[in-house]
């Protein structure tokens, strides 16, 4: 278990804004999430587990204690019932994207998730908050949840009905909140169109678009464009997504509001309730695109949403600042955005602002910032920038902020420059030449990092490699590989490890290889991986810090990519040319380092038509 120490939290939450946290760690399975407690008890540190950071806001002091992000990823499939064609139970992994989890389930033509398409974070954190939009929420599909329990330290399966799940709400965030981790969620599913009548702003979408057949598919596809028209994407705008609860209130107090406001929206909800759009209430006050300059408060143009000042801000000035707002009664419940800074305010509305960039900060600290600017249209807001673009010259060197730049063409370029051979290709080559039973040369081959310790892994199981005059690298392949002695701690340091599956399933039945490494790009996930090598009858299942691989040797026909990425394509490329029937792979990469190594491939006696193109033919 890997546990870092002052790890900055502006990574760890797609607001990207944070301290710093004591320790943080990632969990990819049941025991590192036990052992990981178990230090973090035995140092009396607090804990808080977290997933992809959507429903968190970090303070600017940080949290002095151990930060777990949930990696735990695993998908499972079940028919269950003498139905066993049309109900399906759906095993996740918490750690899981959630609109990962929903495209999947939609591809395979089940029903029951489709509406929650798009929602940020991962899939624990839904029965957490029971997620719900456009007339679903997790608690109709829920079967039970997995957790690992913080008091008896036992991982135990908590039944939906035992979940406290209401609106927005549940025994994980209120009565037992801190006590049980997530560590698994299962969902009954059902294979089938769903069924009429939809949510109205679904309903009204495909009226407009004239959409008639009702599929999983095109109810995703509504509820994306919805939600994209509404709200941003958190990779360019740092937000938490839609985080307001819509009040509830007595039927009697609507008649009564409904004589001041007769266009009041409303939901009834039972028991002599009705629900009110908050969104409506916030547009009604003035609040809808409302730009507070004094104090860095915004809501976004379309949808109001969360975004935070380069510091934390503070919640009581916030809180003063709504209440001007307050509107005939209407502001009865507090918002919920405040429960992810497990701050109340008494008396605030429950709308959810946008808490943007503010405007008298100091020099820009966060990437995201300029963005802000740009999207929000803040007039004056980080005039450095601005400055920046109107220059003729800017010293670099000279500013410690940020900066933009606009680069003017129409010059034409002329001379000639000496290209590198490409890290990304030769990686992906060496992987290859173990589908090469003779000598394989190339030439030109850069000698970096990341080729280099591929090279260390090959020659640990047994591949002789002599380098020549030029750059020019020879590898021969023994008739028998010996992965028992594979160099674990060169295998750690390359991302490129994992297109050794591929090609190795040509001759193994069972084996295994290390986490993939590298370069500091972020979590990477061997999902794509597997969904496209299971195709090939490939199974891979991630345990101790190693992919578990074992081979039942199948050709798919024709399959698409889960994730057109180019190790992904790679893999599948592999995977099969060890096959001996034709292969047609959909949305594969395009990228130069999957041409060169479809050319390789040809090269060795592969048959391979349609590149550069998405679509791939092999025999």
């Amino acid at each position: 278990m890997e546990i870092l120490e002052n790890a900055s939290l502006e990574d760890y939450s797609t607001m990207r804004l944070g301290g710093r946290a004591a320790y943080l760690t990632k969990v990819a399975d049941r025991e590192r999430l036990k052992e990981a407690t178990t230090w973090a008890k035995q140092r009396q540190l607090p804990v808080i587990m977290i997933g992809s950071g959507s429903n968190t806001i970090w303070k600017d002091s940080g949290f002095n204690g151990l930060v777990i992000c949930n990696r735990i990823l695993y998908y499972q499939e079940e028919p269950i019932g003498g139905d066993a064609n049309k109900t399906v139970l759906v095993k996740v992994g918490a750690g899981e994207n959630w609109d990962k989890v929903v495209e999947r389930t939609v591809s395979r033509g089940l029903s029951g998730i489709e509406s929650l398409s798009l929602i940020p974070g991962t899939a624990g954190a839904t029965p957490v908050q029971n997620v719900g939009a456009y007339g679903q929420e997790i608690r109709d599909t829920l079967v039970s949840v997995e957790a690992y329990d913080n008091e008896s330290g036992e991982i135990v399966i908590i039944n939906k009905e035992d979940c406290g799940l209401s609106y927005r709400t549940s025994r994980f965030k209120t009565v037992d909140r801190g006590r049980f981790y997530i560590t698994m969620i299962t969902l009954q599913l059902r294979r089938g169109d769903p069924v009429q009548p939809f949510y109205p702003a679904v309903q009204n979408y495909l009226a407009d678009h004239g959409i008639v057949n009702f599929t999983p598919q095109t109810i995703r596809d509504a509820v994306i464009a919805i939600r994209q028209a509404k709200l941003p994407d958190p990779v360019l705008v740092p937000n938490c997504g839609s985080f307001f609860a819509n009040p509830i209130i007595e039927e009697t107090e609507y008649t009564r509001l409904q004589v001041a406001h007769p266009n009041l929206p409303n939901w009834p909800v039972g028991n002599g309730r009705v629900k009110i759009p908050a969104a409506w209430l916030i547009e009604e006050v003035g609040l809808k695109d409302f730009h507070d300059r004094e104090m860095g408060v915004a809501t976004w143009a379309n949808q109001p949403l969360n975004r935070n000042q380069s510091c934390f801000p503070s919640r009581t000035n916030v809180g003063l600042r709504l209440q001007e707002h307050k509107s005939g009664g209407i502001w009865t419940n507090p918002p919920a955005f405040w429960k992810i800074s497990r701050s109340y305010l008494p008396g605030s509305s429950a709308l959810t602002v946008m808490l943007a960039e503010e405007l008298r900060s100091p020099p820009c600290r966060h990437r995201a910032r300029a963005q802000v600017a740009v999207v929000a249209d803040y007039d004056g807001l980080f005039e450095a920038n601005h400055n920046s673009l109107t220059s003729n010259t800017l010293d670099l060197q000279s500013t410690n902020r940020e900066v933009n730049l606009r680069i003017e063409g129409g010059r034409r370029l002329h001379g000639e420059v000496t290209l590198k051979a490409s890290k990304n290709a030769a990686v992906a080559l060496l992987c290859a030449s173990l589908l090469n039973y003779g000598v394989t040369k190339f030439l030109n081959f850069p000698r970096i990092e990341e080729a280099i310790r591929m090279i260390e892994v090959l020659e640990s199981i047994g591949v002789k490699v002599t380098w020549r005059e030029n750059n020019t690298v020879e590898l021969r392949r023994p008739k028998k590989l010996r992965l028992e002695n594979l160099d674990e701690e060169a295998a750690r340091k390359t991302r490129s490890v994992l297109m050794l599956i591929g090609p190795l399933m040509q001759d193994h039945g069972e084996f295994d290889i290390p986490y993939a490494g590298g370069c500091e790009l972020g979590e990477r996930t061997v999902k794509p991986h597997q969904y496209a090598l299971e195709e090939f009858g490939v199974s891979i299942t991630a345990t101790n810090n190693r992919y578990i691989v074992k081979v039942d040797k199948k050709a798919p026909g024709e399959m698409t990519l889960y994730e057109s990425g180019n190790t992904v394509t790679n893999n599948t490329i592999l995977a099969a040319a060890c096959t001996t029937e034709e292969t047609f792979i959909q949305a594969a990469s395009c990228d130069y380092m999957v041409q060169d190594l479809c050319y390789f491939l040809q090269k060795i006696g592969v048959e391979i038509e349609g590149f550069p193109s998405a679509g791939l033919h092999l025999s």
